[in-house]
């Protein structure tokens, strides 16, 4: 049996046990013996605006707004929004005898060329779109001059993204297969030589198909990839180029077809002195006397592993060398 002593003990470590764990746990109800709380003091809001009486004050008819009145800087961009900062332009100072940009033309210029004429227009229509709602809210009439500036205007951009399209698609096909490509460059072969003579519309498409698919620009500071694509390009073009001649000139059909037995150059320097001519016959006749005597001489020949960098050491010599 258990006594009553040790009953007595047990509950008291249970009781003590349980005070432990509330004590540690729960927060202590306070009593008359707790010490007082601290008292914070109110801090009364600041107001928003002064409670101070204002003396003087009076109230006054508003002050329109006018160009007198209004600051405005010199460096601000609705400004461009404004020819010469006037309010509008009368029908004299509008050019209404241009034109607009034909595709020709705008095939002729580079990216950023382009890219600077879109935004010239950009911001020449900007100031016409203005002008015109001005005329339109305020005389109640067409406008007629301003339009008719307006759509050439629109009618060059439009132009300017048709060449860029062309572009794009020129250089979609040029990325393809390279079987796809060998035709693609023959199917231009042959169009290219069978074209007219007495037009420029063939040597321009020589220009862009050159770019499209081997990277050569027409600019030569701006060629500043050189590698085998390149050169194979520059090859290509040259004899191109004395195909379409040879059927023009008898003299040049002379060079190629007898003398060579009209058979493509494969010499990179022969290649460039071809390359690098004028598109004409008396250039090209030139070009033909120094590659006949590149010829003659059989260690003056490139050899193919060196080919890449010679085409970089004449570009060099061609920038470098100050303009007749």
């Amino acid at each position: 049996m258990i006594s009553l002593k040790q009953t007595s003990v047990s509950l008291v470590r249970r009781a003590n046990t349980v005070r432990s764990f509330h004590h540690s746990t729960t927060v202590l109800a306070r009593t008359k013996y707790s010490p007082p709380r601290e008292v914070k003091e109110k801090v009364a809001p600041k107001p928003l605006f002064p409670l101070k009486p204002t003396q003087g004050l009076e109230v006054t008819e508003a002050i329109p707004p006018t160009r007198h009145n209004i600051e405005c800087p010199d460096t601000h961009p609705l400004w461009q929004f404004f020819h010469d900062k006037q309010f509008i332009r009368s029908t004299e100072q509008l050019d209404t005898t241009s034109r607009s940009w034909s595709i020709p033309e705008l095939r002729r210029k580079s990216f950023n060329d382009l890219h600077s004429l879109w935004y010239n227009c950009l911001r020449e229509r900007n100031k016409l779109a203005r002008e015109i709602h001005l005329i339109r809210a305020g005389l109640h009439t067409e406008g007629d001059h301003f339009v008719a500036v307006d759509e050439r205007v629109r009618t060059t951009m439009w132009r300017i993204r048709h060449v860029l399209s062309e572009r794009d698609h020129a250089f979609t096909k040029a990325s393809v297969h390279s079987a796809d490509r060998d035709e693609l460059i023959k199917s231009f072969s042959n169009k290219f030589i069978n074209s007219s003579a007495d037009s420029e519309e063939p040597w321009e498409q020589l220009k862009r198909f050159q770019w499209a698919l081997f990277g050569i620009n027409e600019i030569i500071e701006d060629n500043k990839v050189i590698d085998p694509k390149f050169v194979e390009g520059l090859k290509c073009v040259a004899n191109l180029k004395l195909q379409k001649l040879s059927q023009v000139d008898p003299q040049i059909k002379e060079w190629y077809v007898t003398k060579w037995g009209n058979q493509p150059l494969t010499d990179i320097a022969q290649c460039f002195v071809i390359f690098s001519c004028e598109n004409d016959v008396k250039a090209t006749l030139e070009a033909c006397s120094v590659v006949e005597d590149l010829k003659a001489e059989p260690a003056r020949l490139i050899p193919k592993e060196e080919e890449v960098k010679t085409v970089e050491s004449y570009i060099n010599q061609l920038i470098t060398t100050p303009a007749e």
